[in-house]
C-alpha cells in the first residue's frame, strides 16, 4: 500500500467514522468530521485533475550530431498554460541515453508562467539515442491523488565514435 493510498483509506475511515458517529449520537462535530473528510477527498481529486492541464515541456538539445567525450546541453522549458497554479510537478527523462540527467522537481508553477532550465549529458558511447520520453508526474497538496503524463520523443541524438 502506497502513502496515497493510505491516506485516502484514513480519509475514507475518517467519513465513514464521522457519518456513522453522527447517525448514532446526534453530536454535531461528527457530521463536520465527516464534511472536512468528504471536503478534502473530492477538493484533492479535484485540484490533481487540474494540475496537469495546460502543462507542457519541450526539449532543445543545442546538437543533435556530437562525438563520444563530448558533453552535450539540453535546454528544457516547462510552461503551464493554464489557470490553475501546478504545485510540484515531477519532470522524469527516461531517454536510454547512459548517464542521462535532467530529471527535476519544480514546485510553485503558477498560471500563465514558464521555467527553463539546461541538463547536461556526458557522452560515453556511441548509437542513435532518442531524446525522450519525458514522464510528467503532478498531484494535489497532500500527495493523495497523483496524475502521469507521458511526452514522446522529439529529437535523436546521433553520436559518434571518437576521432
Amino acid at each position: 500500500m502506497t502513502v496515497a493510498q493510505a491516506g485516502r483509506a484514513a480519509l475514507l475511515v475518517l467519513l465513514v467514522f464521522g457519518v456513522v458517529g453522527w447517525a448514532v449520537s446526534g453530536a454535531e462535530y461528527f457530521l463536520r468530521l465527516a464534511y472536512l473528510a468528504a471536503f478534502l477527498l473530492a477538493g484533492s481529486a479535484f485540484w490533481a485533475q487540474r494540475a496537469m492541464r495546460g502543462i507542457r515541456v519541450e526539449r532543445k538539445a543545442r546538437l543533435v550530431r556530437a562525438t563520444v567525450g563530448e558533453v552535450i546541453e539540453e535546454r528544457f522549458e516547462v510552461v503551464n498554460s493554464g489557470r490553475w497554479p501546478c504545485l510540484w510537478l515531477e519532470i522524469r527523462n527516461q531517454s536510454n541515453l547512459p548517464a542521462a540527467g535532467g530529471s527535476r522537481l519544480l514546485t510553485n508553477l503558477g498560471p500563465r508562467r514558464r521555467r527553463f532550465y539546461t541538463a547536461r549529458h556526458l557522452l560515453t558511447e556511441r548509437g542513435a539515442y532518442p531524446l525522450g520520453p519525458t514522464l510528467l508526474i503532478s498531484g494535489d497538496l497532500f500527495g493523495l491523488y497523483r496524475v502521469q503524463r507521458l511526452v514522446p520523443a522529439s529529437e535523436t541524438l546521433l553520436v559518434l565514435p571518437m576521432l
